[in-house]
């Protein structure tokens, strides 16, 4: 799961083992807080491992061993990275979270 700031209101977006990426809008109301659905994606053909995200794109890794490339403001695809022979490595990066250094994932 991750999340990130966009003005007044949090993008939530996650994968599961269906091999879908969702992505919620979660905006205050009031005491409360109101989640709607803004994408969903199933590019994937086996479950995610693993979402980075900054503050335009979202990469998604997957058992399927293929990396898929999001525009998050446009809600498109933006590319996909297939056929390499070596362990790929994603990072998420301050801006997306508060942290101070980068974090990898290997898939």
């Amino acid at each position: 799961m991750v999340l990130y700031s966009m003005d007044e209101h949090v993008e939530l977006l996650f994968g599961c083992y269906e091999q879908i990426l969702f992505g919620y809008r979660v905006t205050p109301d009031g005491e409360q807080w109101t989640a709607t659905v803004d994408f969903i994606n199933h590019s994937h053909t086996a479950s995610l491992s693993v979402v980075a995200v900054n503050n335009r794109f979202v990469a998604t890794g997957s058992k399927d061993e293929t990396i898929h490339i999001y525009d998050i403001k446009k809600k498109v695809e933006h590319g996909s990275l297939l056929h390499h022979n070596d362990p790929c490595i994603l990072s998420t990066s301050s801006g997306s979270v508060d942290y101070d250094e980068p974090h990898f994932f290997e898939i």
